[in-house]
């Protein structure tokens, strides 16, 4: 049964294999960055 955890549904993370095929760990990935916001001058 696939049950989806409701707090860290959203978050990536990788599942880590050896050279067997065999499950070694999980981690955690890093969220991307966002690009940065562009400002515009209002009033001029």
């Amino acid at each position: 049964m696939n049950e989806q955890d409701p707090y860290f549904q959203d978050i990536p993370w990788d599942l880590i294999y050896d050279d067997n095929g065999e499950l070694i760990g999980e981690v955690y990935l890093f969220l991307p960055t966002p690009p940065p916001r562009k400002t515009t001058q209002k009033g001029a």
